[in-house]
């Protein structure tokens, strides 16, 4: 436990000192290469937030293979989730006795070198013994979490200081990747059942270089934050906002900041709860309704899953998407800021309202279960598109609201904590929505045990 701890600390604020703030403000005369970086890196760190999950996801079929345990898919979950959520825990804590800058730099530090391992683990898989690869690949998750967690709280809060198109930026990145993930599946399973040669070689290779790819994309996030972090804007951003005034009475903070976005952070909750209730522990059970003598190739059983869950994350990224767009100002009053909800009321209700989708999956055609009441693949692909479409759309606005002072008017009230610190509440707001969400998937990942326990009990 005190390794643990002195290994968490690591990532506590040091203080810069004057001289190193110095020479990255004379290294940067102006103020265009801040303007000109901001908006992709944000979007490639979240990008970066989501691909090591999606890597891991689509590896599993991969190690499962090759690590010969019943119980590894549920070890690697767990490890994944259980120390992100611990570690979420204690960054949404020590949130203002950090430094965001350095949180983001070793957070991606602490994600590149396990993943590149686990690429080398797969391509030479075949060299290694099942006890020592199913230790070596948990650990590896381990470390990718921890490494997330702080990614996640650190570029939110950050990214939150700019605006709302930065926030939008770091979710569409992570629609983005999650597009990008099914889409690699669905060639991996058509390639599969081309191949005559090696299958599992041709995997392990296939593993590798995508593992390789993913590194790469790190490396680029690491590199573009590094120069971000060196302009101007950046450091007057940070030190205005003072994210590196520690607090005394950090749970007295939290409990005040808490106080001003909880109604937010529930929207948000709510909303990801939902989404892995049933996806895609009960979706993908789903088939297709059509005879298989008729089906098309896309929709027999070894394709319908995959386009299910390509069809849902085109669809949340188009909900990410979708806040960004706005009517031009001829056509909207002068009274209204957006033609998006922003009031919290609005975004529970939304998030509430999916809760219906729940019994309309179930309901859906899954084999050796009741009869189905959605029997027909139209039906089914609509309700996969509305899922995804405000699963995305929701959570964008929680965060795009939620951390704006305009709508989230709570943020205007000031923080009263012992000793008269001073706090920003808007930064601190952002993480404690990060960690709402993480909650919410954390919620929908013992719903998705339950739900399916339920699936099976219909006959």
């Amino acid at each position: 436990m005190d390794l643990f701890r002195g290994f968490l600390q690591r990532f506590k604020y040091q203080s810069l000192g004057g001289e190193q703030d110095a020479e990255a403000a004379e290294a940067n005369t102006t103020d265009s290469t801040s303007t000109r970086l901001q908006i992709p890196t944000f979007f490639c760190l979240g990008i970066s937030m989501l691909l090591p999950w999606n890597m891991l996801i689509l590896a599993l079929p991969f190690f499962s293979d090759v690590i010969s345990y019943d119980l590894f898919p549920s070890a690697l979950s767990a490890a994944f989730t259980l120390p992100n959520f611990l570690t979420l825990a204690f960054a949404t804590l020590t949130h203002t006795g950090s430094d965001m800058d350095t949180r983001v730099k070793r957070s991606l530090m602490l994600m590149t070198i396990p993943l590149a391992a686990l690429g080398f683990l797969a391509y030479i898989s075949a060299t290694f013994k099942t006890q020592f690869l199913f230790g070596a690949v948990l650990g590896c998750a381990i470390s990718i979490a921890i490494g997330v967690a702080y990614l996640q709280s650190a570029a939110t809060a950050l990214a939150s200081l700019y605006g709302p198109a930065h926030l939008k930026a770091i979710f569409t990145g992570q629609g983005i990747v999650a597009v990008i993930a099914s889409l690699f599946q669905l060639v991996l399973q058509l390639l599969s059942n081309s191949s005559e040669g090696d299958t599992a070689t041709a995997n392990a290779l296939t593993m590798f270089i995508s593992y390789l790819t993913s590194t790469l994309i790190l490396v680029v996030s690491a590199a573009l934050f590094y120069h971000l972090s060196k302009t101007i804007t950046f450091i007057e951003l940070v030190s205005n906002n003072k994210l590196k005034t520690p607090s005394k009475h950090p749970f007295e903070l939290m409990k005040q900041v808490n106080a001003r976005v909880w109604q937010y952070g529930s929207a948000v909750m709510l909303d990801f709860a939902v989404t892995l209730a049933v996806y895609p522990t009960v979706t993908v059970l789903v088939r297709s309704s059509q005879p298989i003598e008729s089906q098309p190739s896309l929709l027999h059983a070894s394709y319908f899953p995959l386009i299910h869950f390509l069809t849902f994350n085109l669809s949340d990224l188009a909900g990410r998407a979708l806040p960004s767009l706005e009517l031009p100002d001829r056509f909207k009053p002068d009274t209204i800021k957006t033609i998006h909800p922003t009031s919290s009321k609005v975004l529970n209700t939304i998030s509430a309202c999916r809760v219906i989708f729940i019994p309309l999956f179930l309901a859906s055609n899954i084999p050796n279960t009741a009869p189905s009441l959605v029997k027909n693949d139209a039906v089914f692909f609509t309700l996969v598109v509305l899922f995804g479409l405000t699963n995305g759309y929701t959570a964008t606005n929680v965060f795009t609201a939620g951390t704006n002072e305009q709508f989230n008017t709570n943020l205007n009230n000031p923080l009263s904590i012992p000793g008269n610190e001073q706090h920003n509440a808007k930064d601190i707001g952002a993480s404690v929505l990060v960690f709402y969400l993480t909650a919410g998937l954390s919620t929908g990942s013992i719903l998705s045990f339950i739900v399916p326990t339920f699936v099976k009990s219909i006959n």
